[in-house]
């Protein structure tokens, strides 16, 4: 079952959570890269009618305060971690990972805050050429989908699901046409499904939805 966000940030209206970019990440994958991401969530939000948008932050998280954004996008070498009000969290992301990793910080059974990261140089193989931006795309709405309040406990994160979708996990790679080709670099979602393009069936939909009254 989803995990809703703090009373406050769930009264705005228009609801919407600000989502800030860190200059490492903007270094690594393109200054436009938060832009381009945060467009195609706020289609998959129109199209499916999710009720919430997100917006780009100018400011990081307040490691001991309540200002800043509400998420943060950053990228690993490898190892990260990320202090937030007076602890520190780490965790892996060991390359030639495609994945990322959302932790989200709760407080009273509500969540306060959310920090993604990304490999900062995602690879087709060890070695191998960098993947292209739709697949960079596709990790981070994945990543964005968690900090919307999903967990891998809910329903579409498994694998071997007959209508996968951007929420499924574990899907392999298929790099076999030009990076940033049409088709380019994608995941192989299973049952015919790719992506690159992004959608969303109405199970996460509803997911995200119902988190989002």
């Amino acid at each position: 079952m989803p995990t809703q966000w703090e009373a406050a940030v769930r009264s705005r209206r228009p609801k919407q959570l600000t989502i800030f970019g860190t200059p490492g990440l903007k270094s690594a994958w393109g200054g436009a890269f938060v832009r381009r991401t945060l467009d195609q969530f706020n289609a998959l939000s129109g199209t499916n009618t999710l009720g919430l948008t997100l917006i780009e932050g100018n400011q990081a998280p307040e490691p001991n305060g309540n200002g800043g954004a509400d998420v943060q996008i950053d990228v690993s070498t490898g190892n990260h971690s990320f202090n937030f009000q007076g602890n520190q969290t780490g965790s892996l992301l060991p390359p030639p990972n495609i994945n990322g990793k959302c932790h989200t910080v709760s407080q009273g059974g509500e969540i306060i805050r959310a920090f993604i990261f990304v490999p900062i140089r995602p690879t087709t193989e060890s070695g191998g050429r960098e993947i292209g931006t739709g697949l960079k795309v596709a990790i981070t709405l994945h990543e964005l989908l968690h900090a919307c309040g999903l967990h891998e406990s809910d329903p579409g994160h498994d694998i071997g699901l007959n209508d996968p979708d951007l929420f499924r996990t574990g899907a392999s790679a298929d790099f076999n046409f030009p990076p940033d080709g049409n088709p380019g670099d994608r995941l192989i979602l299973g049952f015919n499904r790719f992506t690159p393009p992004f959608f969303l069936t109405a199970r996460t939909a509803g997911l995200v939805r119902g988190n989002w009254p």
